[in-house]
């Protein structure tokens, strides 16, 4: 869209599981960086990532193992470790691969003279920049959008979204949270924005639907369908 227009409509869209899997990717960068950081080997510890930002899966892991010390000195070290290893090992690695119906969404959205497309994301700003160069992604989100580097709370990084398509766009209308987990429905709501999901990430498609979410989709690739429900069909 034109940045000298005022959007109605603003989509806040996540990265993974929802535009992009990244299978075990970030795995290994992931509890390498926390073992050289803090110190503790976390592998086979179980913490919930669904639609959870990095800060607050981080505080998760550093209760469980019992971790002493001022969180975010020892968390900005982590992502800096993290974010290092990605930009080593995520171009390159064999697993992660752009979802069916990606581009022609956000092509669709980002002609759309109505409509402003941002990220609302629980990744580390700079983790989601390495997976979102590897596909070409960046040229969609020249203001990009909220991060859960930034925002222990799903709900928060939505808000600073939204608070992008203000400042950067001049929207002041409704807004659409894509996402692939409940949470992105609950955060959604949370800030006063109705969810669309996509049965693209790790939940199913059954556990989906017991989200409070207007609509849920079994993938992206119906992208007439979708701007319908967005309400930009012409």
């Amino acid at each position: 869209m034109s940045e000298s227009a005022s959007p109605n409509l603003l989509v806040i869209i996540d990265v993974d599981g929802t535009m992009i899997k990244n299978g075990m990717a970030l795995r290994d960068p992931f509890y390498t960086a926390f073992r050289e950081v803090i110190g503790k080997d976390i592998r086979g510890l179980t913490v919930n990532f669904a639609g959870r930002t990095d800060r607050g899966i981080i505080r998760d892991y550093f209760e469980l193992v019992n971790v002493d010390g001022d969180f975010e000195e020892l968390f900005t070290a982590f992502a800096e470790r993290f974010c290092e290893l990605v930009e080593r090992d995520y171009p390159t690695h064999p697993d992660p691969r752009l979802l069916p119906g990606v581009i022609p969404l956000l092509d669709a959205i980002s002609e759309h003279p109505d409509a402003a497309l941002v990220l609302g994301t629980g990744n580390i700003r700079e983790s989601c920049n390495i997976k979102l160069k590897r596909f070409d992604l960046l040229r969609y989100f020249p203001h990009l959008g909220g991060f859960g580097g930034e925002h222990e709370l799903r709900a928060d990084a939505i808000r600073a979204a939204m608070d992008v398509g203000r400042e950067a766009y001049g929207w002041n209308g409704q807004a659409w949270v894509i996402g692939d987990t409940v949470n992105d429905a609950v955060a959604a709501h949370q800030v006063g924005a109705k969810a669309l999901l996509t049965a693209t990430g790790t939940i199913s498609l059954a556990e989906l639907q017991t989200s409070e979410a207007e609509f849920i989709l079994p993938d992206l690739t119906d992208t007439s369908r979708i701007l319908e429900i967005l309400g930009l069909s012409s």
